[in-house]
């Protein structure tokens, strides 16, 4: 009987331990964005507010009301809305023009920065519980 309750006891110790780490460490599949006033020169790559999207302006709107844009699962929209500021992997110097602003932006796309002509947030979003 003793070993009966060893092994259930080392079973759920074992999924325990293997759910705490899924749940305390972020998710890799998760995004960022973050976007803040730049001053750069007038023929710097930008994108303008305007010719996007209605999807990808909710993006812009979101980052800009909340401080920064985070989604555990990664959207379709949010991939198109980085590739449009540079290619995969090139942290590219891209700017968007929102209204009549200049803005830098910061896109982390699971462990890969996509752009980086803006700060990261202050805030650091996980999906995990802790």
């Amino acid at each position: 009987m003793q070993r009966r309750q060893f092994m259930t006891l080392a079973g759920v110790g074992l999924l325990s331990a293997t759910g705490a780490g899924c749940l305390l460490r972020p998710n890799p599949q998760d995004a960022v964005v973050n976007i803040a006033p730049a001053s750069v020169d007038e023929d710097a790559s930008a994108v303008l507010y305007a010719d996007l999207p209605q999807a990808e302006q909710e993006i812009v709107r979101t980052t800009l009301t909340e401080g920064f844009y985070h989604v555990c699962e990664v959207p379709g929209t949010l991939r198109s809305f980085a590739r449009r500021f540079g290619p995969e992997d090139s942290a590219e110097d891209s700017y968007l023009i929102y209204k009549t602003e200049m803005y830098g932006l910061w896109i982390r796309i699971t462990d890969t920065l996509r752009v980086s002509t803006a700060p990261s947030p202050d805030e650091n979003p996980s999906c995990g519980l802790l």
